[in-house]
């Protein structure tokens, strides 16, 4: 900041210098004190503007006291008293305010956009972190593919289920790594919008064969526009074997229950003949 004053008090100096040279209150160059005021503006908004300005107004003040005789700047000789003297310096230096104000109002817009902006980054990146969190925790995989079937996202429940590590995933075809999926899966506007649960056998990386139940999606963008799928899927293998373990249990408590009512059926008559036979 004290760079800057300085940056800006050089710029009203030169500016000065040069419109006192070239003809004082007529010169050509003094829209030099506006660019500064703008500068100041930039660099240092509303105060800055307002600084400067006061400096040009000074600097364009002790110009007009030159020309009127008041006092003796070095380099020009003094012209005598100017027509209309007064008028033009407080056109001039109602432009210079003016020009501050209108500038550091700018300025403040520009730097709360750049601050809201910047708040907007920080949400977005917060936002992508928390969404890569829960994505990345999910205990099933995730993977999102384009309309050409391309893989362009993996979560780490992908990688534990399949295998695949995500550098042999990214940007490659969902048909060269996962083919058992690509092959039920049609790549054109036949889902209507619903998600399908399937069932598939695949490969694993390290050529283990698992139970894949898995549910397609259409992948909208914000305009709603199908622009991909969502593959979501889980290891049912271990679901498959409690369930035969269950159904193979089911079916033996049935035997059970049918060897039970056998031998109850048999021996009812055999407690008659065994009493008949006491008898």
């Amino acid at each position: 900041e004290r760079l800057a004053y300085v940056q800006l008090a050089g710029d009203v100096i030169i500016s000065g210098a040069l419109v006192h040279m070239t003809g004082g209150p007529d010169s050509v160059f003094t829209f030099l004190f506006s660019l500064s005021i703008i500068n100041g503006a930039i660099l240092l908004f509303r105060v800055g503007a307002l600084t400067v300005a006061t400096f040009c107004s000074a600097a364009f003040l002790a110009i007009v006291a030159h020309e009127a005789g008041w006092i003796v700047l070095p380099g020009r000789d003094t012209q005598g008293p100017v027509a209309q003297l007064y008028y033009v310096t407080f056109i001039h230096l109602a432009t210079f305010y003016l020009v501050a104000i209108l500038a550091s109002y700018l300025a403040e817009q520009l730097r709360r956009a750049g601050r809201e902006l910047d708040q907007k980054t920080v949400d977005i990146a917060e936002l992508r972190v928390l969404n890569d969190n829960i994505v990345n925790s999910l205990a099933s995989g995730l993977i999102t593919v384009d309309d050409s079937g391309c893989i362009m996202s993996y979560n780490d429940g992908a990688e534990r289920i399949s295998g695949y590590p995500p550098s042999k995933v990214l940007g490659r075809s969902l048909s060269e790594v996962f083919p058992e999926v690509f092959d039920l899966l049609t790549f054109d506007s036949a889902l209507d919008g619903l998600p399908r649960r399937l069932e598939t056998v695949f490969t694993r990386w390290d050529h283990a064969r698992i139970i894949v139940e898995y549910s397609v999606s259409q992948l909208m963008n914000a305009r709603g526009e199908v622009f991909g799928k969502v593959l979501h899927f889980e290891d049912a293998t271990q679901i498959r074997a409690l369930e035969s373990a269950v159904k193979r249990h089911e079916r033996l408590a049935a035997v059970g229950q049918l060897a039970s009512s056998i031998a109850h059926e048999i021996r009812n008559p055999l407690a008659s003949i065994s009493g008949s036979m006491e008898m």
